[in-house]
């Protein structure tokens, strides 16, 4: 965690400002004495030989002779070297903390040997002489940690305590090495060792710090308040430090031990209200943590009243009271509160951002009004006010706002962009430009805003204006060249390209620097192909500047790229080999082991390479090398070239040589192992690594890193687990060294070490983010769903890279979701949105979130049951009162998806305010179809206020021509008539005298709610108007009934027989509503009708006609589920469901006429006659008396009760459907025998016995299979088809039909029948039908012949059911 690296970083202060003083790094080597005005720190004792009381200056002096090298020299070569080792071991001896000297003498020896074995075994040698062998042993400790030795320098800075017990620097660089291993308990023991033994204030004031927080890390948090109060003694009970405490408690986790604390703080800092107050901020955010949030709401309540006149503190403490309340759900305690007591501005600003977030957007600017009325320049007020402004499409005020801030601002060119933004949003181009150019007026020559100025023109396709104000900006006489670049492009992009050019050859001039003007000329020609033009410019910068190498190299590469362009073979070599010869005086100017002579390096061998000429050049850089002394570059020019060459050995080869002759170069021994890595030569790379861990010990980790990767590869999972451990080990602090590790292990799944390790990493570094992931999937697969969670909310809270953010989100999401607890991530990231709104990916998942919270509880405000349905409602409303912000916040995000949630919530969580944000949302330029949903939410929170808004949106007269195929005007339409206002009526007239279906079906459907006698005559003539169209007229429908038009019934009568279902289904609702004496026939005739939708709104009507139900529903204008269908709205209209009871009396009562309806209809036409025929084969009535639209299912004796009357409604239909049977059509002779199979009536047997001897052999099948014990009088004709049928699929029809029409008879006729087919048919399936059904006829009488079968059958099969039939007869 992040306190363990402050912990590491304060003990390595401690180190370092302990050994300080007391051996203070003096390049010289001399010690300085102190100033006499300055007293030195005595530790131990008397002084040492050698300490200083003067601090090391920040950038200590280099000993002469110790200048860096010069191009082309490597470090520490020369005659100075061993001079330089000398002196520094000197240094070291006599300065054994210091850390400066002590790296740079290991630097010098790896340098020179490769290793540091040599200065090892020079320390060795020394303490082996010395009397006093102290400083030798620190030193030697010093340089075993930095040859990866741990152990030893361990054992050897032990030895060096044991001489000197009481001097703190041993005892502390032991403490620091311990500190680096993740050795806490061992590295407090030394700290505890050497506390005696400082005397310097600040040192010791660190060093107790850095105790305190090892004692807590150990939970010896009784040591821990000992050595606090020695703090608190050491900086005379600094208030400061006084909180340190509680607050390390706190970071920890140990709440309530810091509650206790912090109420000792606020103790002591009674009386000093400057303090008292901060105090118990702190005190009631650890109570509000601790869960204890009574108390923390009084503490925090207490520092309000101290607070009174710092709004600094007050804001502070009202955002945390805020957080309370917000967590326990009592935002509108809070809110109220404030409103009452709201004196100040900080309570007025946090009422307003409270009314905010509960969506009460009114009270907000009300809000943000009175603060502004107070003080006009508070910015931040006034934004949040244009914020609120256009989030509702009031785009007039915002101008206004937007006017007002450039008043108070003028000099901010944000302001008017934004102003100038509304305006072209509200069409105002003219007024636009003149604010753009009024604040071009007033920016001077501020480059900053015409530059914004451009971008903007520019976007707004003001062409002519940004290229103006470019050439003012180019001419303006500043320095920077990218105005005279870009305008010179504008030039260049118009066409005009000699204007471009002297445009641009004005950076030759612009820079102070010549050959920098020159550099930029040369590159913009290069960016327009302008190649002669590029080299001529970039030598001219040579010649100015011949040993800079920015330019040399820009020349180089501009030549690279002018031969790579160039059309022939010899322009190209010209041009290659000179960019070839720049580079290699680069190189010879340059450091061997620089980033700058690798990268010549690479451009000579390719520019070799695309000559031809490299394999050529091989043999004279191997005589090079292979001289004495060698040539070490042409050595490295030689690898590179076979690395290029694809020639890896060769190259190894060459790399091997160069790291022999010298051994301590790193650069060298790097690019063996890249070689070796290329050539997958890893078992050796591993060992080049090897070497580097000791040459270069300082990226020892890395080094071990890659060999565990490289071991990994080879597959020595072990090997690369030692190696990944030994980096950890080198490293303990290294986070991710430990991710790597865990990793490792994750792959073994050996997931317990993996654990351990990713806690470990995070314990190093809290904001390696990543790793909370892996180690939080693996709790979750460990079943530790508590802890995984909490790491993937960590990761919400603080991560910054947003791709985390989200999937660690999303990972809760789905613990959360699974567990039913989504409500807990939903209060962790709802102030986390609230108070990151510049990070909108909070309020994404916030959003996403209430969207998975909502969606079920929308399912089950769709409940039949009335309770579940109206909980889920107060749900959906208690949801809304804290989502109504980030839900109006996603109206205006990027991203469908989120509008799309943000819609659909605001539509069903009910709360009014919204609505003006949906239409101002509905009316912009969104995808029409979210438009649409928008408006009819809209319609859904049926707000008066926007009254006025629908119909100028409806109504307007320079909207154009309204059409049906407008998603949005439709549902402007169906949101104005729901609205249900007595003012609407006017609108919703004009409407319905419009000519567009859709629109003025609504706009009737409205009127009919209203019941204003006034819509009568519009009624009226729809009603009377064929031409008027269908949903018109089914909307005039509905509104007669509402308007009680008895008058009209023979228009209802005639348009229940309407062609339009969604017509006849409104016709006859109408009649059923007006008691109208033909309701009854118009009822029953449409009960005939074979579309099903038909038959449901005739049961319904029949129900609402005859128990008085109402024949509408209470809500006229139920939320749609999808898009807005105004045919589905109309088809919505329809009474509640009834009780079964209801039914059954309205069948009783409307038989008489459903029986008339029914024998016409079945001679009426064949579909109708189909209808009836499977309708009452089935008893379902004709959809009355189904009690499919019924609340509940039917009790027995109800659907007995259905099924009596619904049989004398058959007795109506058994002739004329048995007439059917004689149709010339086969298909239609069939339609009635479902009906024909259920009944007794001699009509029905005669017509069943005619299907059986029909001519059309599928008819007389289709009617044997039909046939049951129902038709035993059929037994004997059916015998006859057995014996007459010529196809045998109807013969085994025959004889199956005589199974279940003749059962138990033994009819001889019908035995005989089925004896002789069983025997002797020639078809296998006609005599296994045959048997079957004899032995169900005969019973025991159909023996012998089962018997016969049995013996005789040539089907093995057959004779096998024959003995199976003859033992159940038996």
């Amino acid at each position: 965690m992040l306190r363990r690296l402050r912990l590491t970083a304060a003990l390595t202060l401690v180190v370092v400002g302990l050994t300080a003083p007391a051996v203070a790094f003096n390049p010289a080597g001399r010690s300085k004495k102190p100033k006499p005005e300055q007293k030195g720190p005595k530790l131990g004792g008397a002084a040492r030989p050698g300490s200083a009381s003067k601090a090391p200056s920040a950038k200590p002096a280099t000993p002469e002779g110790d200048a860096a090298p010069k191009a082309g020299e490597p470090k520490g070569e020369g005659p100075n070297r061993e001079a330089l080792i000398a002196r520094y071991l000197g240094i070291v001896l006599s300065q054994p903390g210091a850390e400066f000297p002590l790296e740079r003498l290991a630097q010098l020896f790896r340098e020179r040997d490769g290793n540091l074995e040599k200065l090892i075994a020079e320390l060795t040698a020394r303490i082996a002489k010395d009397a006093s062998p102290y400083s030798a042993l620190v030193a030697l400790g010093g340089v075993y940690k930095k040859d990866a030795q741990p152990e030893r320098a361990i054992a050897t800075l032990t030895q060096a305590i044991a001489k000197e017990p009481n001097n703190p620097i041993g005892l502390l660089s032991l403490a620091h090495l311990y500190g680096e291993r993740g050795d806490k308990a061992a590295s407090r023991a030394r700290l505890e060792q050497a506390l005696p033994f400082v005397k310097d204030a600040p040192t010791r004031e660190q060093l107790l710090r850095t105790l305190m927080g090892l004692c807590l890390d150990e939970k010896d948090f009784a040591r821990a308040k000992q050595v606090h109060e020695l703090l608190l003694s050491a900086t005379r009970g600094s208030f400061f430090v006084r909180a340190e405490l509680p607050r390390e408690l706190a970071s920890r986790g140990e709440l309530q031990r810091a509650v206790t604390e912090y109420e000792a703080v606020v103790k002591a800092a009674a009386g000093d209200n400057r303090v008292l107050a901060p105090a118990l901020v702190d005190l009631g955010r650890t109570l509000s943590q601790a869960g204890r949030d009574q108390e923390a709401q009084a503490a925090l309540d207490r520092a309000l009243g101290i607070a009174a006149g710092e709004s600094g503190a007050r804001r502070q403490i009202l955002e945390a009271l805020a957080e309370i309340y917000r967590r326990s759900e009592r935002l509108p305690a809070l809110v109220e509160r404030l409103a009452k007591q709201a004196a100040g501005n900080e309570e007025l600003k946090l009422l307003a951002q409270l009314y905010e977030e509960t969506g009460q957007v009114e009270k907000a600017l009300s809000a943000h009004r009175k603060v502004l009325s107070r003080d006009p320049k508070e910015v931040g007020t006034r934004l949040r006010v244009v914020h609120l402004l256009e989030v509702r499409g009031e785009l007039d005020l915002a101008i206004a706002e937007y006017e007002a801030l450039i008043k108070s601002a003028p000099r901010n060119p944000d302001y008017v962009f934004r102003l100038t933004e509304a305006l072209l949003q509200r069409g105002d181009r003219k007024r636009a430009l003149t604010e753009l150019g009024a604040l071009e007026g007033r920016s001077g020559n501020d480059e900053e805003t015409l530059t914004a100025l451009v971008d903007f023109y520019e976007r707004m396709e003001e062409k002519d204006r940004a290229l103006a104000l470019l050439t003012k900006l180019a001419g303006s006489g500043t320095q920077d060249p990218e105005h005279v670049v870009e305008l010179g492009a504008r030039y260049w992009e118009q066409g005009d390209k000699k204007r471009a050019v002297a445009t641009w050859q004005r950076l030759r001039t612009l820079l102070p620097d010549r050959a920098e003007g020159l550099l930029r000329l040369g590159e913009v020609y290069l960016e327009h192909d302008m190649s002669q033009e590029a080299l001529e410019t970039l030598a001219e910068a040579v010649k100015r500047e011949p040993k800079q190498p920015k330019v040399r190299r820009a020349y180089a590469v501009g030549l690279e790229r002018v031969g790579a362009a160039a059309g022939g073979r010899d322009g190209q070599r010209l041009a290659y080999e000179e960019a070839r010869k720049i580079w290699e005086q680069i190189l010879r100017d340059s450091p061997a082991d620089g980033n700058v002579a690798r990268e010549a390096r690479q451009h000579v061998v390719t520019l070799l390479s695309l000559t031809g000429q490299l394999a050529p050049r091989l043999a004279l850089l191997e005589r090079k090398f292979a001289a004495e002394p060698a040539d070490m570059e042409a050595g490295r020019l030689l690898g590179e070239a076979h690395v290029r060459l694809r020639r890896y050995d060769d190259a190894e080869r060459v790399l091997r040589r160069l790291t022999t002759l010298s051994p301590g170069n790193v650069e060298d021994l790097t690019r063996l192992e890249r070689v070796l890595v290329l050539g997958r030569k890893l078992e050796a790379a591993l060992g080049t690594l090897e070497k580097l861990v000791k040459l270069d010990p300082k990226r020892a980790r890395e080094y071990y890193q890659r060999m565990a990767g490289y071991a990994a590869e080879l597959y020595q999972d072990d090997r690369a687990l030692g190696y990944a451990a030994r980096a950890v080990e080198l490293g303990p602090d290294d986070a991710e060294g430990h991710r790597k590790l865990g990793e490792m292990y994750e792959k073994r799944q050996d997931t317990a070490r993996a654990v351990a390790e990713f806690r470990s990493a995070i314990s190093k570094n809290e904001r390696l983010f990543s790793v909370y992931l892996e180690l939080a999937e693996l709790l979750v697969g460990q079943g530790q769903l508590d802890e995984a969670d909490q790491l993937f909310r960590r990761v919400v809270r603080s991560s910054p890279d947003e791709e985390l953010v989200y999937k660690a989100a999303r990972l809760s999401m789905q613990l959360n979701l699974g567990r039913g607890t989504l409500e807990s991530l939903e209060k962790d990231l709802l102030p986390i949105a609230l108070g990151n709104p510049e990070r909108p990916i909070f309020r994404r998942l916030l959003v996403e979130v209430y969207g998975a919270l909502a969606y079920p509880l929308l399912h089950r405000a769709k409940s039949q049951l009335p309770n579940e349905a109206e909980e889920a409602r107060a749900q959906l409303r208690k949801l809304g009162e804290r989502a109504v912000k980030p839900l109006l916040d996603a109206l205006s995000d990027p991203r469908e998806a989120q509008q799309q949630v943000a819609i659909t919530l605001l539509t069903h969580v009910g709360n009014k305010d919204a609505a003006s944000s949906l239409f101002a949302y509905a009316s912009g330029t969104a995808d029409p179809e979210l438009r649409a949903r928008a408006m009819v939410a809209v319609g859904t929170l049926r707000d008066p206020r926007l009254e006025q808004k629908l119909a100028e949106l409806l109504l307007a007269k320079d909207r154009g021509r309204l059409s049906d195929s407008d998603p949005v005007s439709v549902a402007a339409a169906w949101a104005l008539a729901r609205l249900g206002t007595k003012s609407s009526f006017g609108p919703l007239e004009k409407l319905a005298a419009g000519d567009t279906g859709n629109l003025r079906a609504l706009a009737v459907l409205g009127l009919g709610r209203l019941a204003d006698p006034r819509a009568t005559s519009q009624v009226q003539w729809l009603l009377q108007n064929p031409d008027a169209g269908a949903l018109p007229r089914a909307a005039a429908a509905f509104a007669a009934g509402a308007l009680g038009l008895r008058g009209e019934a023979n228009t209802l009568i005639e348009l229940s027989r309407d062609t339009d279902p969604t017509v006849r289904a409104q016709a006859i609702l109408a009649l059923a509503r007006l008691k109208l004496e033909p309701a009854a026939s118009a009822i029953a005739e449409t009960l005939t009708e074979p579309a099903p939708e038909l038959g449901r709104a005739a049961a319904r009507a029949a129900v609402a006609l005859v128990s008085g139900a109402p024949a509408v529903p209470e809500e006229v204008f139920p939320v749609p589920e999808g898009t807005l269908d105004v045919r589905q709205v109309l088809d919505a209209i329809h009474p509640a469901p009834h009780e079964p009871t209801a039914e059954v009396a309205a069948l009783a009562k409307l038989s008489p006429a459903l029986s008339r309806a029914a024998a016409a209809a079945a001679e009426s036409s064949p579909a109708r006659a189909r209808a009836l025929s499977e309708a009452l084969s089935r008893g379902s009535g004709l959809m009355l008396g189904s009690f499919e639209t019924a609340s509940r299912k039917p009790k027995a004796e109800e659907q007995a009760a259905a099924q009596r009357l619904l049989a004398d409604v058959g007795k109506s239909v058994v002739a004329p459907l048995a007439r059917l049977t004689a149709h010339p059509d086969p298909d239609l002779r069939l339609v009635p025998l479902p009906f024909l199979i259920g009944r007794s009536e001699e009509v029905a047997k005669r017509a069943l016995e005619a299907l059986t001897r029909d001519p059309e052999p599928a008819v007389r099948r289709a009617a044997l299979s039909a046939l049951g014990p129902e038709q035993r009088e059929l037994a004997k004709p059916v015998a006859a088809r057995l014996n007459q049928e010529t196809e045998w699929p109807l013969r085994a029809s025959a004889a199956e039909a005589l199974g279940r029409v003749a059962k138990g008879q033994a009819e001889p006729s019908v035995v005989e029948a089925l004896t002789r087919a069983a025997v002797s048919d020639p078809y296998a399936l006609v005599r296994e039908a045959a048997a079957r059904a004899l032995a169900a006829v005969a019973g025991p009488a159909a023996l012998p012949t089962l018997r016969q079968l049995k013996e005789r059958d040539p089907e093995p099969r057959l004779r096998g059911l024959a003995e199976s039939l003859a033992k159940e007869l038996q």
